[in-house]
């Protein structure tokens, strides 16, 4: 029905919505932890799959933070 494809719509749009949100809290997170000098240039982070069970997000949605965060 429309409407039932309408609720579906909403739904994925509020996910992504949700997934842009841990994205750049992911990013802001591991940002600060550089500026405050507790994550230094040649350090290791944790994998991508550690992060993404740390803020409970798709690993995609870690490589996308990550990414914006090498491109600083």
């Amino acid at each position: 029905s429309a409407r039932g494809a309408r609720c579906d719509f909403l739904k994925n749009r509020g996910e992504m919505i949700l997934e842009r949100g841990k994205y750049n809290l992911i990013y802001e997170y591991y940002k600060c932890h550089i500026l405050f000098g507790h994550l230094r240039k040649g350090d290791c982070l944790p994998t991508i799959e550690q992060i993404g069970a740390t803020f409970r997000v798709a690993p995609q949605t870690v490589r996308n933070a990550l990414k914006k965060l090498r491109q600083e």
